[in-house]
């Protein structure tokens, strides 16, 4: 429910601060830029769950699986991620519309937060496989504490861009703090 809450957070914060339109970018640039990773970690969450689980539960350490599976995740993501921080403007104006650069602009950005996210997906089943949803309760708390606090900051002091910034920021060192611990 808090990772829901926290998702959901910068929407309803940006329209409070910023209006509907920024709110409107923000929105569909996420979606926009989240649908492949969906599509690719639908499919890999299942079987490393699986595979993980077994090693687990018969004794064998799930370290170096744990690795290669983030280190191939990072692999995959970083080539499109660097293309899409340059060009998203560019092909968010392409694709959908001069007036939908906007959105592009803020999406270059929510990669910062988007290509660790997309990573942390083994560092969320281990948790789970080494029963440490404690842990990833605080985790998610603080992490909306921390969103929260972004958001609201932003919204009282920088311009919409810079509160953007802020968010994505603020998500990419959870994330990559999640895939440390």
């Amino acid at each position: 429910i808090m990772n829901a809450l926290s998702q959901g957070l910068p929407v309803l914060l940006l329209t409070r601060y910023y209006g509907i339109s920024v709110a409107g970018y923000y929105a569909f640039g996420m979606r926009v830029l989240q649908v492949p990773s969906h599509f690719v970690l639908t499919s890999i969450r299942q079987v490393l769950f699986q595979k993980l689980s077994y090693k687990h539960a018969h004794g064998q350490d799930i370290t170096r699986p744990y690795f290669r599976a983030t280190a191939s995740l990072f692999g995959i993501a970083i080539g499109p991620a660097i293309i899409a921080f340059f060009a998203a403007p560019w092909l968010f104006g392409l694709v959908f519309g001069s007036e939908w650069k906007v959105a592009g602009e803020y999406g270059r950005w929510l990669l910062v937060w988007l290509l660790p996210a997309f990573c942390n997906v083994p560092s969320s089943i281990c948790a789970r496989i080494l029963r440490l949803q404690r842990s990833l309760f605080i985790f998610d708390a603080v992490l909306l504490g921390a969103r929260t606090l972004a958001l609201v900051a932003g919204g009282l002091w920088l311009p919409a861009m810079q509160t953007i910034i802020l968010i994505a920021v603020v998500g990419g060192v959870f994330n990559a703090g999640l895939i440390l611990y």
